[in-house]
């Protein structure tokens, strides 16, 4: 007989929002970190940190998706400095993927 597993998507999708529901701001750690956006929609922010995660792993720390009230916010970091922040966000710019602010959590 066969079992029947789950599949893996399901089971991602269901981590990620997991993820993202259970994310607040004192699960950070301390540091520089890059914002790349503040959505209204939980989904919207993961389908973003998604298509970072694919594209740009080698060059960023963890993303993170953290609700803040109403607004779920996307992080990566920490950074091991500023500069080294600003080097990233400029690099991503330049490729096209829009303004990452820097900032301090």
């Amino acid at each position: 007989s066969q079992e029947s597993k789950p599949a893996q998507s399901t089971d991602a999708a269901r981590d990620a929002a997991d993820q993202a529901r259970s994310a607040t701001p004192g699960d950070a750690k301390a540091g520089i970190y890059l914002q790349f956006g503040a959505y209204s929609q939980a989904n919207n922010a993961e389908t973003m940190r998604l298509k970072l995660a694919a594209n740009w792993q080698s060059a960023l720390p963890p993303l993170q998706v953290v609700q803040a009230g109403s607004v779920f916010r996307l992080y990566s970091g920490p950074f091991d400095s500023r500069a080294q922040a600003i080097t990233v966000a400029e690099r991503m710019q330049n490729d096209g993927v829009g303004k990452a602010l820097v900032v301090q959590r």
